[in-house]
């Protein structure tokens, strides 16, 4: 069941990716109103997205893992599991990772339809400034919980 979620959820993610109709961008900046710079900032701040976006998939997985190891970890004497506190800072900073991308994705979309041709330049620089962000937050959640995962091999 939590595997059916967690691919609804990452179709859900990918389909919010796509660009809208122009019919649903009525106030929006056409691509003509773009100037060179904005039109080069934009694809820029889309190819980090589209950079790390895919590692999405990455975060669930590493995520399963995690909780995986904290379902088989061992009862300890007080009747608690007993696994190590680096499993649930590896969740925490996995689950922070994909807030992140999940929020600069919510916000660009909303406010890259309602600002001024004026203002373009400048919002696009500040979002990919925040999306590069993004992209070192989730990469180093990946690489640490996936470190984590291979100096720590499951116990059967």
């Amino acid at each position: 069941m939590k595997f059916f979620f967690s691919i609804l959820f990452m179709l859900a993610l990918l389909a919010s990716c796509k660009p809208k109709d122009s019919s649903d961008q009525k106030d929006s900046i056409s691509t003509s109103e773009l100037s060179t710079d904005a039109k080069t900032l934009e694809a820029e701040v889309m190819k980090v997205h589209d950079e790390v976006m895919p590692k999405m998939s990455d975060i669930q997985h590493l995520t399963m893992q995690l909780r995986d190891r904290k379902t088989k970890a061992p009862m300890a004497e007080s009747g608690k599991p007993d696994y190590p506190a680096a499993v649930d800072m590896n969740l925490t900073n996995l689950k922070e990772a994909e807030i992140a991308m999940m929020d600069w994705m919510k916000e660009y979309s909303d406010r890259f339809s309602k600002i001024a041709p004026d203002s373009t330049v400048q919002f696009l620089q500040q979002e990919l400034v925040k999306i590069n962000d993004v992209k070192t937050t989730m990469l180093s959640s990946i690489e640490e919980a996936s470190a984590w995962l291979t100096t720590n091999p499951a116990t059967k």
